[in-house]
């Protein structure tokens, strides 16, 4: 490529000195201006570097017509230590434009490669920056987001983390390599089948406790989907980093449940609610917790779907099985036994349904052999949440309790708190400590989706004056 940045360095080591005595320390240049106009100088980028007329400047400008309102300091550029990324700042009023934008004084933007630099007036490039060429992100999307890290790597594609390189504000793309578009590889997940099926959902849906699609560019095999970024990760990597008190499980395990009603409301069985696919937005201990990857989920105006798929240890019976199924289908109940799951492993940290095997674990569901002997299980306080599973699990669906009697049960319904707390959250409001004396006018309601702004009142308000309160009874 022309003009790229070489990683070679000169020698400076003198020849009548043993190599391996020194102890050589160069800085490589991250970054090179290439002159747009004859009376510049090309420039490797090593460090702080500052553009103007003043003497202080790291490049003196030249008094030339063409510069003649080129301020002292005019900007500069930047390798930020926080992030990699590299920022042109604007520090006069007289106008620094990049690609033919004025930046503004005080204004940075992240730089990539071969962007134009003028100065005074956007016709006026002085310079092109070049870089390490991005070769993860297509062109249309590089253009608005440089790339940060790697987050992930699954088995159809790359998940990194990108930062707007206007606005600073940080997402995940999730980079998929799509099968070949036929019969015989649709058991793959990257089949563009379920790929399509997962982006056609995400353009419907919205929510605050499922991750948002932020822009989607398909080239030839390849789609990138930008997504929300969850700064917290996975639930299972919560669950496992220490145990979870019920007030946290319950806090979270709310959020989950309302995202799940609401899908249910749109007609979307998810079909694969599992912790690895329940995100965290920071690492706070009350925190906003989102569902993601939709791949495996099922639009139907039926409420039924008849393939097997999700992960085996969350999975309901009937998708295993099709004497639980009615009329060779299953429905919405399939996410109700998956979210038991869900809520057992983060009260316990073990799974309800294990065995050494496939095989095993099959059995144990069909027959729903699970324990609460022992652990956790093992304490007095824990008989309510004990009450809602067991009608979580019933292996039958049409026993199995609904989404909208989950919400009613006494586990939630009584703990106010909990219910405030979430309330505050996806109400954008600040979480704080109240007292335990204040009354509250709350009650839990059905969330509705707004299409005007793409934002959600989740809870509604009643007439109901009940005070915040940790204790739960089972009734």
């Amino acid at each position: 490529m022309a003009n790229s940045l070489s990683d070679s360095t000169p020698s400076l080591t003198p020849q009548n000195e043993p190599v391996e005595n020194l102890i050589i320390s160069v800085k490589l240049p991250w970054g090179r201006l290439i002159p747009c106009q004859k009376f510049l100088q090309s420039t490797d980028l090593a460090s702080h570097f500052v553009f103007g007329r003043g003497e202080e400047s790291t490049m003196q400008a030249p008094p030339t017509p063409n510069l003649g309102k080129i301020s002292k300091q005019h900007f500069e550029i930047t390798k930020s230590e926080e992030d990699d990324l590299i920022y042109i700042k604007d520090l006069s009023k007289n106008g620094t434009y990049i690609n033919g934008i004025r930046l503004g004084k005080g204004n940075r933007k992240i730089l990539k490669h071969q962007d134009q630099i003028a100065v005074t007036f956007e016709a006026n490039v002085v310079f092109m920056f070049l870089c390490q060429f991005d070769d993860f992100l297509p062109q249309q999307l590089l253009s608005k987001y440089a790339t940060l890290r790697k987050l992930g790597h699954g088995s159809c594609g790359d998940v990194r983390l990108v930062k707007d390189r206007d606005s600073f504000k940080e997402y995940a793309v999730k980079k998929i390599t799509l099968s070949e578009n036929n019969s015989s590889q649709i058991h793959l997940i990257n089949h563009p089948a379920k790929i399509n099926n997962e982006i056609s959902i995400l353009k419907k849906i919205s929510h605050p406790c499922i991750v948002q699609m932020i822009d989607i560019i398909n080239i030839d095999r390849e789609v990138f989907l930008v997504l929300e970024y969850m700064a917290g990760g996975e639930l299972s990597k919560r669950i496992m980093e220490k145990p979870m008190s019920e007030f946290t499980a319950k806090f979270y395990f709310l959020q989950i449940l309302l995202a799940t009603q609401y899908l249910h409301s749109q007609g979307i069985i998810h079909r694969d609610l599992k912790a690895e696919n329940i995100l965290l937005r920071d690492n706070q201990e009350e925190t906003l917790v989102k569902i993601t990857d939709f791949g495996l989920s099922k639009v139907t105006n039926e409420n039924a779907a008849a393939t097997m798929c999700g992960t085996l240890r969350y999975v309901a019976p009937e998708v295993i099985y099709n004497v639980f199924r009615i009329d060779g289908e299953y429905g919405k109940q399939v996410d109700v036994w998956s979210l038991g799951v869900i809520l057992y492993y983060m009260i316990s940290r073990e799974f309800p349904f294990n065995g050494d095997d496939a095989v095993t674990i099959k059995r144990n569901i069909a027959q729903g052999n699970y324990k609460f002997t022992k652990g956790v299980w093992a304490r007095p306080n824990k008989a309510c949440v004990k009450d809602l599973l067991e009608k979580m699990f019933q292996t039958k669906p049409t026993n199995r309790i609904s989404i909208s009697k989950i919400v009613q049960h006494n586990w939630i319904k009584a703990d106010h708190c909990v219910k405030y707390r979430v309330k505050r959250l996806l109400n954008k409001e600040t979480l704080i400590d109240e007292p335990s004396p204040k009354k509250y006018k709350f009650d839990i309601g059905q969330i509705q989706n707004s299409s005007d702004n793409k934002s959600s009142n989740p809870i509604s308000e009643s007439q109901n004056d009940i005070s915040c309160s940790p204790t739960i009874c089972c009734a």
